[in-house]
């Protein structure tokens, strides 16, 4: 069930789906690239990567104690569970043996986020009374420029679970930022909280 090489805990994909199913306390963190995690990931997953994570945006969204997995391939297991250990993250449970691929390999329940043009919405728009432009960039940002009739959900909110679940329920929920990480984090946010 676990394999334990360096300071890195490995789980297998069974270990893992026993952990986390009906246990909303453990948070599964996905590393690997935005345009991987939205062709499948496991659901409830965070989409967060490295490059852009900094303590202050990953405390206001994860509790420091929250028990926490891994996602990424193992070759970068050591520093995916040090950069965590060193934003003051204290419970790291460990990494999912052979990523993403373990898990799909073992024949788990995935999810996937689905992207749309822009030109595709805009012709939607008009159409769609459920619809809702959710804008994921910064508020400087948004105040400075957005869609007419968007909501604002900067990263800054995500950890804000009154104002997430503000959304309406039955909305169609379209996200945008300037690179499709924000947006990408956001909905995962959502997605894991329902």
């Amino acid at each position: 069930q676990y394999k334990h090489l360096m300071e890195v805990i490995y789980l297998n994909a069974d270990a893992l789906s026993d952990t986390v199913n009906g246990n909303n306390e453990v948070v599964v963190i996905d590393t690997r690239s935005i345009e991987l995690f939205r062709q499948s990931f496991i659901p409830g997953s965070l989409a967060m990567l490295l490059s852009t994570l900094n303590k202050e945006g990953a405390l206001q969204i994860i509790k420091a104690d929250a028990p926490l997995v891994f996602v990424c391939n193992d070759a970068e297991a050591n520093a995916v569970v040090s950069a965590f250990a060193g934003m003051g993250f204290t419970n790291i449970k460990g990494v999912l043996h052979n990523g993403f691929e373990g898990w799909a390999n073992s024949r788990l329940s995935y999810d996937m986020i689905i992207e749309v043009e822009a030109d595709e919405v805009a012709m939607d728009l008009p159409h769609d009374d459920n619809m809702l432009l959710v804008d994921c960039r910064v508020e400087s940002e948004f105040d400075e420029q957005h869609i007419s009739g968007a909501y604002s959900l900067p990263p800054s909110a995500l950890g804000d679970i009154a104002l997430v679940s503000a959304l309406p329920e039955r909305a169609n929920l379209y996200l945008y930022c300037n690179d499709s990480v924000q947006s990408t984090l956001a909905a995962s946010v959502l997605k894991r909280h329902g």
